[in-house]
């Protein structure tokens, strides 16, 4: 039994691909999609390149269909940041009261909140719906062959 059968594979090539007249280049399909899969309008042409394989040319027409899925991400426009208010904001703020700063774990908590309160107030979360596209010649059918 051949590997193809083995895989339930159908090779589309019956004629030499090779200048020595071997058939070195394939086209291949799963046996159960042939009718659904249609490998059409096959050449083998010889080039006139340096290389020693023919040139394969086919039409593959397959159904697919566009797969969308919704994804809702939190965003923030922080291309809209009025610098010199944040500035402002950020002399304003306990990170420029060293007396606040009275362990590490503090001044590290200290910091974050801080910083967290002016990004919100200077570019506040939102959330944004995407569509996640597969690619369009992705499909359920082709992930099978």
């Amino acid at each position: 039994m051949s590997v193809l059968k083995q895989h339930n594979m159908k090779q589309h090539i019956n004629e030499p691909t090779h200048i020595c007249g071997g058939t070195l280049d394939l086209v291949l399909t799963r046996d159960m999609l042939n009718k659904r899969v249609g490998i059409n309008e096959l050449q083998v042409i010889e080039t006139s390149t340096t290389s020693d394989h023919c040139l394969i040319k086919f039409n593959c027409d397959f159904n697919y269909q566009k797969l969308t899925k919704k994804k809702v991400v939190t965003a923030r426009k922080v291309n809209e940041i009025d610098i010199a208010q944040l500035k402002s904001d950020l002399m304003l703020s306990d990170l420029n009261r060293p007396d606040k700063f009275d362990t590490l774990d503090h001044a590290v908590s200290l910091y974050d909140i801080q910083l967290k309160r002016l990004l919100d107030k200077h570019a506040p979360p939102f959330e944004l719906v995407i569509n996640e596209e597969q690619p369009k010649w992705m499909n359920p059918l082709t992930k099978q062959s």
